[in-house]
């Protein structure tokens, strides 16, 4: 299990490293270098677009996504109180190989007893539009937004 990173400024070539030797993405070798990029408008959280580099040429993601609680304390305390970021991190831990929809792969996903720290490293899907991807699942699926729900939930009931 990695460390809790809280900040993109945490997310150091070697805790890069450590996360993607633990999920099996860099066997050998090490992360030499990232940049982070603050992506996105997240109330209760933030979000980072990461770029790494090697120290080889290995079969490991050049870009990540990195889910972080908000900076802003109001928010994180909210988040927190909610369950917002455990219910997030269980859900990928959990449920997400159990629902019909696809999901991002995750590369480290780990919240702290109180529910107010969190970082899940995720696969990024950065072809894709914000919203864009259920019109185009609805539209391979050739279903209406209804039949969409009852799909989704009917993995797990």
């Amino acid at each position: 299990m990695v460390s809790i990173a809280s900040s993109p400024e945490q997310l150091t070539a070697d805790w890069l490293t450590s996360a993607l030797r633990e999920s099996d993405q860099l066997p050998t070798g090490n992360v030499t270098g990232v940049e982070h990029k603050i992506i996105g408008t997240g109330k209760m959280g933030d979000n980072a677009r990461l770029t790494l580099t090697y120290d080889g040429d290995y079969n490991a993601p050049t870009t990540l996504i990195a889910k972080l609680p908000a900076t802003d304390e109001t928010a994180r305390g909210m988040a927190g109180a909610l369950g917002a970021y455990h219910n997030e991190v269980m859900f990928y831990r959990h449920l997400a190989e159990q629902t019909a929809i696809a999901t991002p792969k995750i590369y480290a996903n780990e919240v702290n007893d109180e529910g107010t720290d969190f970082v899940i490293l995720m696969e990024d899907l950065y072809r894709f539009k914000a919203g864009y991807h259920i019109y185009l699942l609805l539209l391979l699926a050739g279903m209406s937004e209804h039949n969409f729900g009852r799909r989704i939930f009917s993995s797990f009931y």
